[in-house]
């Protein structure tokens, strides 16, 4: 990644709604936007969670091989599935489903570019991403969300830094055992979790300075509520 743009900052700031409460528990919905700042432009868009359904046994072969459900640019996501049809019929099945698996992913994220708010005396370029998508439930009540900052493509130097804010839906709870940042030497990044009595939402804030990978896990203590509108 020597050629990466490099991050003078990203903050990430994620809203998750408790639809799964009144849809028959099929899915929560997430909005996420996110402004980044770094020293050159940024020219490829990304591929973010679009909100398409795929079936558990897709969610277990993309986490086989170690695939994140986040934004990706496509040139990353997709490298080296070119000649899937060639591993198939050289009987590679290894090589041919981790290919699938990348496939897999990215029929379930959509193409969004990256909006240029400013352009700095100084240099920098200001740059801000926003989507929604559905959030599929590890069970009835427990769901799971992750994103990677800074996003792919851009690396992080001496001095950048990187916020994360997730507000979780009314009346539910965070699993403080699966709620965590890892940065990029597998250390794990201290979160801070605020839950807001007036409301029933609980707020998770991280802070750092390299690559982590963050992760948030909420349950619901509210049950799923019969509605009848939907079959």
């Amino acid at each position: 990644m020597d050629n990466a743009v490099q991050v003078i900052s990203q903050e990430a700031i994620v809203l998750v709604n408790g639809s799964s409460r009144y849809n028959n528990g099929k899915f929560d919905e997430v909005t996420v936007r996110s402004t980044i700042i770094t020293n050159g432009p940024l020219t490829e868009n990304y591929y973010v969670p679009g909100g398409n359904s795929l079936s558990s046994e897709a969610l277990a072969l993309i986490k086989k091989y170690n695939l994140e459900f986040r934004p990706y640019r496509e040139s990353e996501l997709l490298q080296g599935t070119e000649d899937v049809i060639e591993q198939s019929r050289a009987n590679d099945t290894v090589g041919t489903e981790q290919d699938v698996a990348r496939l897999l992913l990215r029929s379930a994220l959509v193409n969004t570019p990256l909006t240029e708010i400013a352009r700095l005396e100084d240099g920098k370029y200001v740059y801000e991403v926003k989507y929604d998508y559905k959030l599929f439930p590890l069970d009835i009540n427990t769901y799971e969300f992750q994103i990677r900052l800074p996003f792919d493509g851009t690396q992080m130097i001496a001095g950048s830094e990187v916020k994360l804010t997730v507000l979780t839906p009314y009346s539910s709870s965070i699993d403080g055992n699966e709620t965590k940042g890892i940065d990029e030497n597998g250390q794990e990044i201290e979160e801070l979790i605020q839950q807001l009595t007036a409301t029933g939402r609980a707020v998770t804030t991280f802070n750092y300075q390299l690559d982590p990978l963050f992760k948030v896990r909420y349950i619901h203590n509210t049950a799923v509520q019969t509605n009848l509108l939907i079959s």
